[in-house]
């Protein structure tokens, strides 16, 4: 069996500020990371990959040459290799043109049985990219999936519709979408990192896809972030008063009322 996992190099979210003056987030000379949520498609193809040893992962980025670190990082986690896609664009929030060059880069490997991506991206955070890799590969879409089960040529998958867990099969090659909430990844060490080999690397330019010699217009923008605002947000504004044994026993029952602990 073998396995890609599209995993996207973003902004670390977490040192991300809100511009109130010019209305624009700054992601100027912010660190980069794995997309959490991409995090957890690669923690589960992990995971299927140590179950057998016929299980082949291989990990596919769009980005320059500063991803490729963040590549390394992936493959790190339990990958064969990774595959980065060189000469991509400023725009990181057009769904429909990443699944295009995703598809693209896909093409140029042999052909998977499955393919996971994170549900969401953490910066774009639409939901797209997946379903539409699925269309553009012609084949099912799963998610949101919180538990897989390869077989031969089918995968059971287990989908998390709110109130409802729903199994389903699919035959593969299929894509699946995989939410969060279905493992915890695993980190790997900065030594596991610079042991990643350069041969473990491999990388295509845009011209090198099928997609970007053979259809005009493929890569055309079809998304464009034209602004953004930074949304209200409401403080309660609890003050918790009395002795500090009593105020320490309020505080964490305010804290498991809001579900923070």
């Amino acid at each position: 069996m073998r396995i890609i996992v599209c995993a996207k190099h973003v902004a670390d979210s977490t040192e991300i500020r809100y511009d109130e003056e010019k209305q624009e987030i700054n992601l100027r000379n912010l660190p980069a990371k794995i997309s959490d949520y991409d995090r957890n498609a690669i923690e589960a193809a992990v995971v299927v990959k140590e179950s057998s040893a016929d299980v082949g992962l291989d990990i596919v980025m769009v980005g320059g040459e500063a991803a490729v670190k963040t590549l390394k990082e992936a493959v790190a986690m339990g990958a064969d290799k990774g595959y980065l896609v060189e000469g991509g664009w400023e725009d990181p929030f057009d769904p429909l043109r990443s699944a295009r060059v995703l598809a693209g880069a896909i093409g140029e490997l042999d052909e998977p049985d499955l393919v996971m991506c994170g549900l969401v991206s953490e910066d774009g955070y639409n939901g797209l990219v997946g379903a539409a890799l699925a269309q553009l590969l012609e084949v099912p879409y799963l998610a949101p999936v919180v538990g897989i089960d390869p077989g031969e040529g089918v995968v059971t998958a287990t989908l998390d519709l709110g109130d409802v867990l729903r199994t389903v099969k699919a035959p593969t090659p299929c894509v699946l979408g995989i939410d969060s909430s279905m493992n915890v990844p695993r980190l790997p060490t900065v030594l596991q990192v610079m042991k990643v080999r350069s041969d473990r690397i491999g990388k295509f330019g845009l011209s090198d896809l099928v997609l970007a010699a053979g259809a005009q217009g493929e890569l055309a923008r079809s998304v464009e972030l034209v602004g953004c605002e930074s949304a209200a947000v409401q403080r309660k504004g609890i003050v918790v008063e009395g002795a500090l044994n009593v105020a320490a026993a309020r505080l964490v029952a305010s804290l498991k009322d809001e579900g923070v602990l």
